[in-house]
This record gives C-alpha cells, sequence and structure tokens, in this order.
C-alpha cells in the first residue's frame, strides 16, 4: 500500500476564496516529485559542502557591479 499523501494550503484569516483554492490543487498536482528530490538533495549537497552559501532571488535582487 502507497504512503498517504497530506498536503496543506495557506489560507488567509479571511475567507479563502475558490479560486486560490484551486490554483494550490493545480499546483499540488503539477509537481515533479522525483525532481524535486533531485534538487532537494543537490541543494542540501552544495549547501553543507559550502564554507558561504548565499540565497538570492534575481527579480528582487539589485544588480551586482560588473568586476
Amino acid at each position: 500500500m502507497p504512503p498517504s499523501a497530506r498536503a496543506a494550503i495557506a489560507c488567509n484569516s479571511t475567507p479563502t476564496p475558490w479560486e486560490a483554492i484551486r490554483h494550490f490543487v493545480r499546483v499540488v498536482e503539477e509537481t515533479a516529485p522525483v525532481a524535486q528530490q533531485q534538487f532537494t538533495d543537490r541543494f542540501f549537497d552544495v549547501g553543507e559542502a559550502a564554507e558561504h552559501l548565499e540565497l538570492v532571488d534575481p527579480a528582487y535582487a539589485p544588480p551586482r557591479a560588473a568586476g
């Protein structure tokens, strides 16, 4: 028997619209668990071996100086 699956979705303290719930369900359905596990394994391998680790979201990071 496969293990049971559980999911949690973020809901505000106010009523959550059905469209937001549909969005979360679509995201969960499109998740590739094997690829996600491979990414996680690599992330922690690199992170544990690094002397310094900096996580940057390019959408919010200021441009870096050339040099």
